[in-house]
């Protein structure tokens, strides 16, 4: 069984958020003008163009949610970020952090409910989602220990 704590999902929400942030704006030359409240697509708009917090300065929010979503119009035209986003989901998915919209705070709250109540209830990470843990790992100490655990799990007990 693997434990993880209130700590660790932090860190890796962090993580992930920063990674999100990366392949939009580094890897992929911010595709939406991500996080300014503009979209050049805006019949698929239904993040930054309608969140209420969007301000004419940025994103005023840390939503893991909207870091790791992207909409109908650059998943199609953009299949490659959209299988990097995947992994990235893949992984907030295995240590039961939603990425929806919501609060950072509630989100870590109810994946520390959900990993005390139904420690074994999760998914499989394939190949890719292992290297990704473990390049962010190795982006942030703090979860090295973390990625450890998880490797030396055997998969027949995730």
């Amino acid at each position: 069984m693997l434990r993880v704590t209130k700590k660790e999902l932090t860190v890796l929400y962090d993580a992930l958020y920063d990674y999100g942030v990366w392949l939009f704006m580094v890897k992929y030359k911010n595709p939406c003008t991500l996080g300014i409240g503009t979209c050049p697509h805006p019949e698929y708009n239904y993040c930054c163009g309608t969140c209420k917090y969007i301000s004419s300065k940025g994103c005023r929010s840390k939503c893991l949610g909207c870091k790791l979503w992207l909409c109908r119009h650059f998943k199609t035209e953009m299949p490659e970020l959209e299988k990097d986003l995947n992994v990235a989901r893949d992984v907030a998915a295995f240590f039961v952090i939603a990425y929806v919209q919501g609060t950072k705070k509630g989100i870590i709250n109810s994946a520390v409910k959900r990993h005390r109540n139904h420690p074994k209830d999760r998914n499989h990470l394939n190949d890719k989602a292992i290297e990704l843990l473990s390049e962010l790992s190795n982006r942030d100490v703090r979860l090295q220990r973390l990625s450890r655990r998880v490797n030396e799990l055997p998969r027949s007990r995730w």
